[in-house]
């Protein structure tokens, strides 16, 4: 069998009805040189949060992200934006070293300092493994989170 056609049988055809156009707005864009390999962990997460803390968790959330950036080694990339439609919905887009390095970054007081704070914030929270087929970067873009 050739291997496309081998491909093509291994996804599953309500990958292809489920596409969406987003439209973000950024909100905070740092990274490292990625050179992924098998144990990279690249994560989305979608969170709600509450139409009168948009401020406050922004205030919040991208300081917590610029810290993890700085002095997390395993920490490799941290996106965020808002949607445009419906601002109060945030997407991160979150690349981990490892899985070790996740759990790490998971652990840290920055993020559970970040994580109690914002807590009665939001109304939903989701977290979406992903694997890319291909994801390459030069490194070094940083924002500051206060334009």
């Amino acid at each position: 069998m050739p291997p496309h056609t081998k491909h093509s049988l291994l996804v599953p055809p309500d990958i292809i009805d489920r596409k969406k156009k987003i439209t973000l707005e950024p909100q905070f864009l740092g990274d490292k040189h990625i050179i992924p390999n098998e144990r990279t962990i690249n994560n989305l997460v979608i969170v709600e949060i509450k139409p009168e803390f948009q401020s406050e968790f922004r205030n919040i959330v991208l300081p917590e992200m610029v810290e993890s950036l700085k002095v997390e080694k395993g920490v490799l990339a941290m996106y965020a934006g808002t949607d445009s439609e419906t601002p109060k919905r945030w997407y991160f887009y979150e690349i981990y070293a490892s899985e070790e390095d996740y759990q790490l970054h998971r652990q840290t007081l920055h993020f559970l300092d970040y994580l109690r704070q914002t807590a009665h914030m939001s109304t939903s929270k989701d977290a979406i493994p992903v694997k890319p087929v291909f994801l390459r970067n030069k490194g070094g873009i940083k924002q500051d989170p206060h334009r």
